[in-house]
């Protein structure tokens, strides 16, 4: 089993990308899995847009959703969760995403939304149809 927890990836560039697609491509398919965890909201959009990038048979189990209330102008993250607030698809299911659009805000307790695209944030759950 491989577990990368990504918690302190917050921002990556053209040399780190480069870097990380190439160290992917040699990895094998442990008879454990491969497990990405706290991926941030950069990593995200780059397992979301960059080919290459999410190994072909690796398991995202936690990511970050930004939330942002128009309140007061807090911003804050919810950890999403993989089972409970998404599930790639599978040969026999379809793939699902279902978590808070709103959480109250951790300063004022007002609404805060959600700051995410969901069909762009989630395309990972779709691609991993393909890949499996």
């Amino acid at each position: 089993q491989l577990v990368i927890d990504l918690a302190g990836v917050n921002h990556l560039n053209s040399l780190g990308l480069r870097t990380w697609v190439n160290w992917v491509k040699t990895l094998r398919q442990y008879p454990g899995g491969i497990f990405l965890r706290h991926c941030q909201n950069a990593v995200v959009n780059q397992m979301n847009i960059l080919e290459g990038f999410l190994p072909l048979h690796a398991v995202v189990e936690s990511l970050e959703i930004p939330f942002l209330c128009d309140s007061c102008g807090h911003t804050f993250k919810y950890w999403a969760e993989r089972g409970r607030d998404y599930k790639e698809a599978s040969a026999d299911k379809p793939a699902f995403v279902k978590y808070p659009e709103e959480l109250p805000c951790e300063k004022c307790q007002q609404t805060a939304n959600a700051d995410i695209i969901p069909n762009k944030h989630f395309t990972f759950v779709h691609r991993a149809k393909k890949r499996r």
